[in-house]
């Protein structure tokens, strides 16, 4: 994931970023180095840029490398399918008939086309690599920066014990819409090839901009939380293993990016984030 080309006065480094030939004269103190081009100025820029973004994420807003069971990101990059150094996996580049997600900074959200016709229920789906614990959970902050009408349906989505492959997706799916004259949040189990879904349990809830959604699987038991309440909770034993992740779903439009999900963060159930949260009366 971290890619860094830091300009330093050395042999070593100067080899590395530049394709110029400068020279060096090692058995003297002095260093000479040929004047940099306007291209190599660039370049070196670019560079600078890149280490920064990259070393961000390495440092704290992604990391965790989806290895040992924890993992958290912010999105801090610009990335087209997402791939955190290859952190995650994407139901179009590896499961083929389903759509990738991207991110920007701050946001990560599905890509086109719109979930219609033969790509209908094709959602841009994202999950974690490693190996995960089958007692799991996931968490993310909903995203939605204008507002939208009565059309349905437009969903941002939590991912638990999912395993994509090619030409299949099992696992399940926490949805929400981001409608508010569309009310809905299911839980639903993914069976492998496209299209083929079971609904576990749903009521009507929707999602605005700020909320935190929260997905909780422990033994056969799935239990969502919305800013720290319990709003839904049912039973399925058909999955025991796989990996967290995101989802979204328009079924509307090609703005993909007016949605999404940040401050996103997944661990095996005992290995952070212990104290239960508030139960809604």
């Amino acid at each position: 994931m971290v890619t860094k080309s830091v300009v330093v006065a050395t042999a070593l480094i100067a080899a590395a970023s530049s394709a110029h030939a400068q020279s060096y004269n090692w058995n003297s103190p002095r260093v000479v180095v040929n004047p940099p081009t306007p291209a190599q100025r660039a370049a070196d820029e670019e560079a600078r840029r890149q280490e920064k973004a990259h070393d961000a994420a390495a440092s704290g807003e992604a990391s965790g490398g989806g290895i040992n069971g924890s993992y958290s990101t912010t999105f801090p990059l610009t990335e087209n399918p997402i791939s955190e150094g290859g952190s995650w996996t994407n139901g179009g580049a590896t499961g083929l008939g389903w759509a990738n997600v991207q991110t920007t900074p701050g946001l990560s959200f599905g890509t086109g086309p719109v979930n219609a016709g033969t790509y209908l229920y094709a959602d841009p789906t994202a999950v974690l690599k490693g190996a995960w614990a089958q007692d799991q959970q996931v968490q993310a902050t909903v995203k939605v920066p204008g507002a939208y009408g009565r059309a349905c349906c437009k969903e941002v989505e939590l991912r638990i014990r999912t395993t994509i492959t090619r030409n299949s997706i099992t696992g399940y799916e926490l949805n929400c819409s981001v409608v508010p004259a569309v009310p809905y949040l299911y839980l639903v189990r993914w069976n492998g090839s496209l299209n083929n879904f079971t609904y576990v349990v749903n009521n009507a809830t929707t999602c605005v901009n700020g909320d935190i959604l929260k997905l909780t699987a422990i033994g056969n038991t799935f239990t969502v939380y919305k800013n720290g309440v319990q709003v839904l909770q049912g039973t399925d034993g058909t999955f025991k293993r796989g990996s967290p992740g995101v989802g979204f779903y328009n079924s509307v439009d090609t703005n993909w990016s007016g949605f999404g999900l940040s401050n996103f963060s997944a661990s095996n159930v005992g290995s952070s984030d212990t104290t239960p949260p508030r139960i809604q009366d």
